[in-house]
């Protein structure tokens, strides 16, 4: 089947926090006609395959309380793992969650104690900073180093900080949101034998390994590092445009670690119940969805192309390098003279109806950013291009 991706559906006033929020998350201010380029999800219709399945369950009346299939869920993923990134799995060491940000919470609770330090690399997705806060723990931040745009690890800082006694957790961005950097099997081979050898666990979230560049090569860390130190969090919900169906994956191979998560998610949390509509659609994403997203990845890979040439010939002084992963957009205004960004996000807003994520939110890192949604029509990334340039004329 040949999908449009030009053609995108109107989403305002169907509850969308994309199109009827703001990245403040309050109402969208701009009366006229808004740009949503903020929250990550697509703006695409999902693969059809997804839409049958969930059509074909949503024909029968009763929607009462549901089970996760032990078998059919982990078998679709694990076999999507084992041929795309030769990750051998049993179907035990895959386990359901909500969400990933849900089970970062879950973890966090059960692997730390009050007062912990837990490592992030920032600018970076920034639930990570609230949930560990939220839970009463310290957030350690490992700064990534910013070369001429090129995103590296800090090591020396990174074995500094994980050898302190009272760090006990690092969580991994894989692929890095918001820079878009793709980890090289000998960075987390490195990273996963410093966590190692001081006693922290890691978490990695996955969640976009599948949406990288044509020519990059997505290695899962627990198959480059120590896979007993490493408890993985992925899901459909990016690769397929299915974030509010609620269901994700958490794969973990240590036996002890396996028993201590269905004590806290399932006994003590109560989370163990999937909704039958997420099921359906994990699975029919799995099996039957390789096709859509061998499309809409070329159409993501253009819009970067784009994206690159239209900046370049419109807007020279703002730092861009297409992403590795992600379908995420990480722009710097700094040699623009914008050092405000969550000012310049809010007047893109309020003059030009374009909603971005302004960098500052993922840590002090990205003061001077901007974050942009390509996953919708190229139209819509000339159009926000456009709008930049306009609003930047005002300074």
């Amino acid at each position: 089947m040949k999908y449009d991706f030009d053609q995108m559906p109107d989403r305002s006033g169907t509850a969308s926090l994309k199109w009827d929020r703001n990245f403040r998350m309050g109402p969208v201010r701009y009366k006229g006609k808004v740009n949503s380029m903020w929250v990550a999800d697509m703006d695409f219709p999902c693969a059809q395959p997804i839409v049958s399945a969930i059509e074909k369950r949503a024909a029968h009346p009763v929607y009462g309380y549901s089970f996760y299939d032990k078998k059919k869920v982990p078998g679709a993923i694990c076999k999507w793992l084992r041929d795309r990134y030769n990750w051998e799995l049993a179907y035990n060491d895959v386990f359901y969650a909500p969400g990933v940000v849900t089970s970062i919470g879950v973890l966090i609770r059960e692997f730390t104690e009050i007062g912990d330090g837990i490592i992030i690399q920032t600018p970076v997705y920034y639930p990570f900073k609230k949930a560990i806060e939220a839970a009463g723990r310290r957030v350690i931040e490992n700064p990534l180093l910013n070369i001429e745009g090129i995103y590296k690890m800090d090591f020396d800082d990174l074995v500094k900080k994980a050898s302190d006694p009272d760090t006990k957790m690092m969580i991994l961005c894989s692929p890095h949101n918001p820079v878009g950097r793709v980890w090289s099997s000998e960075e987390l081979s490195k990273l996963s034998g410093i966590c190692r050898n001081n006693g922290v666990l890691l978490l990695t979230d996955e969640i976009h390994m599948d949406l990288t560049r044509s020519h990059i090569t997505f290695v899962p860390a627990a198959t480059a590092g120590d896979r007993m130190n490493t408890i993985t969090l992925t899901a459909p919900s990016k690769t397929f445009n299915i974030p509010g169906l609620s269901i994700s994956a958490t794969i973990i191979e240590n036996p002890e670690f396996k028993e201590r998560w269905q004590n806290m998610a399932y006994k003590s949390m109560g989370l163990g119940l999937s909704n039958p509509f997420g099921a359906e659609a994990f699975i029919a994403a799995y099996e039957q969805g390789s096709e859509w997203l061998s499309q809409v990845s070329k159409y993501i890979d253009e819009n970067f192309i784009r994206l690159k040439g239209s900046l370049n010939e419109e807007i020279p002084e703002i730092g861009f390098r297409v992403p590795e992963g992600t379908y995420l957009a990480w722009l710097d205004l700094n040699k623009a003279g914008i050092s405000d960004d969550i000012e310049f996000a809010e007047k893109l807003e309020r003059m030009e109806g374009l909603l971005v994520d302004p960098g500052s939110i993922f840590g002090d890192e990205g003061r001077g950013f901007i974050r942009l949604n390509a996953a919708c029509s190229t139209k819509r990334v000339l159009d926000a291009v456009h709008s930049i340039k306009h609003v930047l004329s005002e300074y």
